[in-house]
This record gives C-alpha cells, structure tokens and sequence, in this order.
C-alpha cells in the first residue's frame, strides 16, 4: 500500500512539475493597454524620514504596429499622487504626461530611447526562446529609468540590472487563468562619470549634487494572463538606495501594484453611453466626442464664481452622471478644472484644480473606485474661447470630465 502511494505521489509530481508554457507576447494592432499601478513609498535622506507618499501612475498605450516578431508601441503615462492615508481620488502632479514610444519583441525585449523617463523598467519579462515548466528558472537583463529632474539632471538615469526569474505555478484569479512568475533583481551600480546638473538645483544641502551610486533590490510577481497573452497584474517590495557626489543618502523603499488591462474599442457601447450622457446632462453641460473617449463640459454651472464648493442644484445631474459611470466600470475617469484669465497664476491654479479635485472626490464619495478616477487643474491654458468677454470667459470657468473609452 505504501508503494502505491509512493508511485502515486511519484506520478502526480511528475505531471505537475513537467507541464511547460511557451511565453510569449501577441498584441493586435489598436489594441489599448491600460495600466494603473499604486505604491505606498517611504523616502528617507540620510537616514531620516521625509516623507510617505501614496503615489502611482496611469498609462495608455496603443499598439500601432505589429511585425513579425515585435510591436511598436506608443502612449503616454501619468504620474500621480495623493495625501499618505487619502480615500480620495489621486491628482496628475504638475499636469505631468510622459509621451513614450518603443517597439517590443514577443520575447519582452525593448527597443527604446533613453531620453523617455517612461516606461520606468525596460526588458522585464524576457522570456526564453522555449516552453517553460512549473518550477524552471531563468536569467535576464533588464533597467530602470530613474527621474531625478527635481534635482537637477534633465535626462533619465538608466540603471541596469540582472533580473531571476521563476515559473512557480498556475492559478485562477476572477475566473481567468493566470501564470505566476516569481521576479527579482539587485542593483549595485557605480556610474562611471560626473552627471550634468542644471546649476540652479539644489539639495537639502543648498548645492546641486548627482548619483554616483546605486544600491537596492525589487522582489515580486507577476501574474502571465494565458489567454490574453500579456501580464495582468504584477506586484512587489522594494528598496533602493542613492549616494550622492556630496556624501547625501537617498533612500526609497516600499511596495508596488498594477493591473494592465486590455481594451478594444467597442463602438456600440460607446454611443449607448453619450447618449445617456446627453439625456441625463441636457441644458446643464455639453457632450462631446474626445480623442480618448467622450468629455462632458460643464462650465459655470457648477461652482459660484470664485468657490470651490458645488452647487447644490447640480448635484442630481451629478448622481445621474456618477450612476453612468457605474454601469460601464471598466473605464477610467480624468476631471480637469479649468480658469479665465483674471487673476495672478497661483490663484487661477488653485481654482482650477480646487474644483477639479471637488467633482473628482464627490464621484468617490458617491461609490466610483478612486483608482478610476483622475484630476488635474491647468489654470487658464486651455480657453474654449478667447477671454474677450464676461460670457466667454464664463465659458471658460468649467470642468471637463472625461470618459477614457479608447
């Protein structure tokens, strides 16, 4: 009896370890891919806490090209964050959007300048040129690309690295199949020469400085959707620690998510919303196509000139918007806040973003996931017509809502 168990053991092991995957990245061309990734981050400067800071991005990415073994990609990404502890919604910092261009082989390779801050890792996954079984490991090469424009240095740091991976098992994650692939690297890098610092940047330490070493490590996982073809979530620790030329200790350390989600453009589903848009909107705001999707305006309507504080007559046309958003909740939201022309520039800013920040929470607050949901203010820059007039730039004191479709 013991010997039939033994074999028995002996076979099911044998099944499990031997089943092999051959990996590899297949995107159609005009596919969208989605991501929002999030990190609770910690930053430290000689060893003392300066912050925590609850951080992410968000990036649309189009396939516009499919070769015979590559895709060339393009897209932009941005950065945002909000308040350590925030259950609101998360502010594009600085309106910062990355414009990003690279071609993909389908191993995971990459073919990208090293003048975009974006993607920040390069080369990861790379798989082998093989099936892969349950329980194999492998090696790779891949970089990070590291903003320090704060301080100074105009162009991306790429740091290389050596990266291990494993195929540790299968699993099912709602209802979809999913590979699990075990990903770590260290970084002990020493940068070879003196890095161009712009002269007016400063530290802490009132003089401008630049890396001359870089330490630090990521362990994680990634989750290989099987049937798309693509990584579905990934997510891990990290610390990595910078030495500056003047002797300062850079330190960040924390923990990542991020999904990446595939979208194909579904044209039928799009006019069903504007047009429930439209309906439930009416004389209140404005409906357009958007190259991303579809914007609502809504522009004095609103706010009382120079609050910050919704209306209390908008706030049904709102819940009807907010009750849109929850039939279609694969899609992401961005609200921007936009000014006139009066005023000093830090005051049209505040507004401006004081009210998109307002009409972002209160979807929050009303059930919208916040990872959905973006906002960012741009002051007077982007008229819908010239400030000639109280009526036009009445028109220009307005929120857009935009709803991220394509």
């Amino acid at each position: 009896m013991k010997r039939l168990l033994l074999s028995l053991t002996i076979l099911i092991f044998s099944i499990q370890s031997g089943y092999s995957y051959y990996f590899k990245f297949q995107d159609q061309k005009g596919d969208l891919y989605r991501i929002s990734a999030s990190s609770i981050q910690e930053a430290y400067i000689d060893n003392r806490k300066i912050a925590v800071y609850d951080q992410g991005y968000k990036a649309l990415l189009r396939v516009e090209e499919v070769g015979g073994d590559f895709s060339k990609i393009n897209g932009e990404y941005y950065y945002m964050a909000k308040p350590y502890g925030s259950k609101g919604s998360y502010e594009v910092l600085d309106n910062r959007v990355y414009k990003s261009s690279f071609k993909r082989f389908n191993n995971g390779k990459m073919d990208i300048s090293s003048d975009f801050f974006y993607p920040v890792i390069r080369n990861l996954p790379v798989f082998l040129d093989k099936d892969i079984q349950i329980g194999e490991s492998w090696q790779g090469e891949g970089s990070e690309s590291q903003d320090f424009t704060r301080i100074g240095i105009p162009k991306p740091f790429i740091v290389p690295f050596d990266v291990s991976y494993k195929y540790e098992r299968d699993e099912t994650k709602n209802g979809k199949d999913y590979a699990v692939i075990s990903v770590f690297y260290y970084i002990n890098f020493r940068f070879g020469k003196k890095i161009d610092v712009i002269p007016s940047a400063q530290n802490n330490y009132g003089r401008a400085s630049y890396p001359i070493r870089a330490v630090g490590f990521f362990k994680g996982d990634l989750l290989w959707d099987k049937e798309a073809n693509q990584i579905g979530f990934y997510g891990g620790k990290y610390n990595f620690i910078y030495i500056m030329s003047n002797g300062e200790v850079r330190e960040w350390k924390g923990e990542d998510q991020g999904e990446i989600t595939i979208v194909r453009e579904n044209q039928e589903e799009e006019k069903k919303m504007e047009e429930e848009a439209v309906k439930e909107i009416g004389t209140l705001g404005e409906v357009q196509k958007a190259d991303q999707g579809i914007k609502l305006i809504f522009s004095d309507i609103l706010f009382d000139f120079n609050k910050v504080n919704l209306k209390s007559e908008i706030i049904p046309t709102l819940d009807k918007i907010i009750e849109i958003l929850k039939k279609y909740p694969k899609y992401e939201v961005r609200v921007e806040g936009h000014s006139d022309d009066r005023g000093a520039e830090e005051y049209k800013q505040a507004i401006a973003l004081g009210r998109s920040k307002v009409v972002a929470n209160y979807l929050v607050s009303k059930g919208i996931d916040p990872n959905r949901v973006s906002y960012s203010g741009f002051s007077d820059k982007k008229p819908l017509v010239p400030n000639t007039s109280e009526e036009n730039r009445s028109k220009n004191r307005r929120v857009e809502i935009y709803i991220i479709t394509k």
